[in-house]
């Protein structure tokens, strides 16, 4: 049989902060996302920002938002910041090693962005992969491709591969490629 008054206890106890933490996290992502929109209009309103630094920055801003969300819901659910961080602490080298994909698309993003050998718009070759620059995010490089395909190249390849870029030299004024 089931005991009603434990049950009303129990799902006082464990519910409130289940459907908190579930609230939280619906209004983090919303603010992550507004975060995100209002970062990039704000950096955009000046002339004198690249495009493609907006976007980046504009997605750092909304992964730090939901990384604040996340610590949140766990105080919520009741776990401890101070044992999280030991125990990611004692897990990074295997968290470093089963990310090390990632980690490296994201360094080679920030290189891409310091370096800039390409600029939204330009006509760019990586990999035998040609198209026009969309966007630079964390992880990716989206170009648009021949009849306005889609093609996503890991900031990886594109930082760590040759790169031939089509529209430098007519940005610059020089002589324009065959």
């Amino acid at each position: 049989m089931l005991d009603m008054e434990r049950f009303v206890g129990l799902v006082v106890v464990y519910g409130t902060p289940v459907l908190g933490a579930l609230l939280v996290a619906l209004v983090g992502w919303w603010l992550a996302r507004l975060i995100e929109q209002t970062t990039r209009r704000a950096l955009l309103a000046s002339s004198q920002m690249d495009p493609l630094v907006a976007g980046f920055l504009s997605n750092l801003a909304r992964y730090a938002a939901l990384v604040l969300t996340f610590l949140v819901i766990i105080q919520l659910v009741g776990i401890q910041a101070t044992s999280l961080v030991a125990v990611v602490g004692a897990a990074s080298l295997a968290i470093g090693l089963a990310l090390q994909g990632t980690l490296s698309n994201m360094a080679a993003g920030v290189m891409l962005l310091l370096f800039r050998p390409f600029q939204v718009g330009d006509d760019i070759e990586v990999e035998g992969k040609r198209g026009r620059v969309r966007n630079l995010n964390l992880f990716v490089t989206e170009l648009e491709g021949d009849n306005a395909a889609q093609i996503l190249m890991p900031n990886g390849k594109v930082w760590g591969s040759p790169l031939t870029n089509f529209s430098t030299y007519k940005r610059d004024g020089g002589p324009a490629k065959p």
